[in-house]
């Protein structure tokens, strides 16, 4: 019995995870979230989902890169731009301060929740958005695998 218990222990790991590296950033995601990126949008750094998107951009506009997420599903989307405003510090990202929101609803379609965080990176004189679009039921593991993912980033 012990012996078995060993081997199932060995079999056992952590879950996969890929790393992104780009536009002063390099961070861990959970290794089922795919980097997508679409030269069409403007600022964009990645989306990061375990679903398929699509363009977002046709023609002159540009929406969401899916219509609504699977369940138990996220779309991130990373976005890069010159210094704008960051309300008041409510955490710290990357060593910078940062300010984070939730908002029940706020990706209408697409999903059930949505997570929102804004910080500076004054060396490249950069303001970072990360987007969160959470579609549940069990929208905990999601929250959990966003928060991995912000404590895992560094700024180039």
């Amino acid at each position: 019995m012990a012996a078995a218990l060993v081997v199932l222990a060995a079999c056992t790991h952590a879950p996969s995870q890929t790393a992104f590296t780009g536009h002063g950033l390099t961070f861990r995601a959970p290794g089922t979230w795919k980097a997508q990126a679409f030269a069409s949008e403007p600022h964009l750094v990645t989306y990061l989902s375990d679903a398929t998107l699509h363009d977002p951009c046709h023609a002159s506009s540009c929406a969401d890169p899916i219509d609504t997420l699977p369940r138990n599903s996220v779309l991130v989307a990373w976005y890069d731009g010159p210094n704008g405003r960051v309300a008041k510090e409510n955490l710290r990202v990357g060593g910078q301060p940062a300010h984070k929101t939730y908002r029940r609803n706020g990706c209408p379609g697409i999903g059930d929740e949505e997570i929102t965080v804004r910080f500076h990176n004054a060396a490249r004189t950069t303001t970072y958005t990360m987007n969160a679009c959470l579609r549940g039921p069990d929208l905990n593991h999601l929250r959990a695998q966003v928060d991995d993912m912000l404590a895992s980033l560094r700024l180039l």
